[in-house]
């Protein structure tokens, strides 16, 4: 039996619906633990989400975090030391 198509309406319908995003790689995370698993205030978490520098779900009037996100954000925010070569002479 052959799969039913899915028609172009379909797909467009999921997407604004947000059912083609990631899917969480573990249970949901709170911002207090979120906080506590990147090391700074759940205070400085409201507003990394705030200003969307940070994925996260919205779960009703709850933020919950995916930690391979936090994970991933920690990383992709990691800032490498300049060599002594490329220090200018003061």
């Amino acid at each position: 039996m052959a799969e039913p198509t899915v028609g172009k309406g379909d797909v467009r319908e999921r997407r604004s619906r947000g059912l083609e995003a990631a899917r969480p790689s573990a249970s949901l995370i709170n911002t207090d633990q979120a906080a506590e698993r990147l090391g700074v205030t759940p205070r400085f978490m409201r507003r990394l989400v705030d200003e969307r520098r940070i994925p996260f779900h919205k779960i009703g009037k709850y933020v919950r975090f995916d930690p391979a996100d936090i994970d991933r954000f920690a990383m992709e925010s990691r800032v490498d030391p300049h060599h002594r070569s490329q220090l200018r002479s003061a």
